[in-house]
């Protein structure tokens, strides 16, 4: 029976090789009873053995010696043949909603070897998908060579490494969930030898799955999610007017603005309905279906929470901008931030990484976002930052609403003279800075294009 090794920069690779030079699949070694083939899965920078370049299926005679390379990255001939010789890693078949994995007898599946934790990680499932998450084990669990440091995804093939013990999940774990039942907790589920690595061209991956609504399917698995991205909208429209007070309605037109960047920041990173291999996968025909639903799905969640905080701030403080206008720029501005994040999200080959870049996006923005006036010698350069940043143009252009507002009212004898005047004057001076609310909304849409195409491109980068 043959054996084969793919070799690649996208996870699901057998040996994953991640620089430039080598495309998502780049090649494949397979022995059969009669030797060794080597095809070259129609990369970008081509594959070579001993400097001549190979074509499509190429039966080679490789020896520990021989080089490889995968475009400029040479690869020794030895660590593959170590790949493809190697005993067949134990498959573990994951059947229910969710699976513990661990030593002690309570456990889902009972694996008693010295390397694995009493509760070691956790498998569970998420809108289609198949997700791992360590249990704070002793000796960590990995996932193709790499750490788990949060919920990650798993694609048929995929090697988990529970300490140094390896194990792959049976094919048939990616089925339906109203298709099996859940194991017995206590009762050990048998390894049985994995024969060989699905082929990825074979195997149908999570996206394909036939499950309905998988996306609302992986927010309502986990309720309390989607709970806490709804109810982050009323609670910071709350703090907003409570800490910054009603006097001056310019600060809490910025803070306002600023919360609905943060929405669509949040949903991306937090929301875990998207991730780097699914933006990739929706570059595909198969899978931009699948991609533009959860982008439906997080966009609508931007703007239920850009129009509850709007309702609750407008009703607290007395604004008086047209409601409709200002809603559209709030969800502009929080459709800018999910596209930022959603970058991040791809940028980031960790969750923990797009969490620490966080913080320094959001000192930004709130220091470049045109209510801070900075000392002189510093103003041009913040100036300059500003016009780059979403909460400089959302908090212009809902002050010019509340402004403009304000002036046409100013005659009706229930005005207070001490705020019903051009209160976006002091931030955004009409002769030098000020752009006017339409030129706020096209340049916050600009920036939704661009970060947006942003995104693909990377993703699409990635993928090869």
């Amino acid at each position: 029976m043959s054996k084969s090794v793919t070799i690649g920069s996208r996870p699901d690779c057998d040996l994953v090789v991640n620089v430039p030079s080598v495309s998502g699949h780049h090649c494949r070694l397979t022995r059969d009873e009669n030797g060794f083939v080597l095809e070259d899965l129609n990369s970008t920078n081509g594959t070579f053995v001993n400097g001549e370049r190979i074509r499509g299926e190429v039966r080679v005679g490789l020896t520990a010696t021989d080089t490889i390379h995968l475009g400029s990255h040479a690869l020794s001939a030895e660590r593959l043949l170590s790949l493809i010789d190697r005993e067949p890693t134990p498959t573990i078949s994951f059947r229910g909603a969710e699976m513990v994995i661990g030593r002690v007898p309570g456990c889902d599946q009972v694996i008693d070897l010295p390397m694995i934790s009493s509760r070691h990680a956790r498998l569970f499932r998420e809108g289609g998908r198949v997700l791992i998450e360590d249990l704070r084990s002793s000796n960590g669990t990995f996932v193709n060579g790499v750490r788990v440091e949060g919920p990650v995804g798993l694609n048929p093939g995929d090697e988990i490494g529970l300490g140094s013990h390896l194990v792959t999940l049976a094919a048939d774990s990616w089925t339906q969930v109203d298709e099996v039942q859940p194991a017995s907790p206590g009762q050990p589920v048998s390894e049985t030898p994995h024969a060989a690595v699905p082929s990825l061209t074979e195997t149908p991956t999570a996206s394909s799955t036939s499950i309905p609504a998988p996306e609302l399917t992986g927010i309502l698995s986990r309720p309390w999610r989607l709970v806490a991205l709804l109810v982050q909208a009323p609670l910071a429209s709350v703090l907003i007017v409570g800490l910054v007070g009603t006097k001056n309605p310019a600060p809490i037109l910025f803070w306002l603005g600023f919360a609905a960047i943060w929405f669509g920041l949040a949903n991306a990173v937090l929301g875990n309905l998207l991730d780097p291999a699914q933006l990739r996968d929706g570059l595909s025909s198969e899978g931009a279906p699948d991609l533009a639903r959860r982008l439906l799905i997080l966009a609508a969640l931007c703007a239920v929470q850009c129009l509850l905080a709007w309702v609750v701030v407008a009703n607290m403080a007395a604004l008086k901008a047209p409601g409709m206008a200002a809603l559209v720029l709030l969800v502009l501005a929080s459709a800018v931030g999910l596209a930022l994040g959603l970058l991040i999200v791809v940028l980031s080959p960790r969750p923990t990484l797009a969490w620490a870049i966080l913080p320094v996006v959001v000192l930004l923005m709130w220091l470049c976002g045109g209510q801070w006036r900075p000392p002189q010698p510093i103003s041009a350069v913040v100036a300059s930052v500003s016009s780059f940043l979403p909460s400089r143009w959302a908090f212009e252009g809902l002050a010019l609403l509340e402004a403009d507002q304000r002036q046409a009212t100013a005659n009706t004898g229930r005005s207070d003279p001490a705020i019903d005047h051009d209160l976006a004057e002091e931030y955004f001076p009409a002769e030098t800075d000020r752009m006017g609310v339409r030129a706020d909304a096209m340049a916050l849409g600009a920036m939704l294009f661009g970060l947006t195409a942003a995104v693909f491109i990377s993703a699409s980068s990635k993928s090869r």
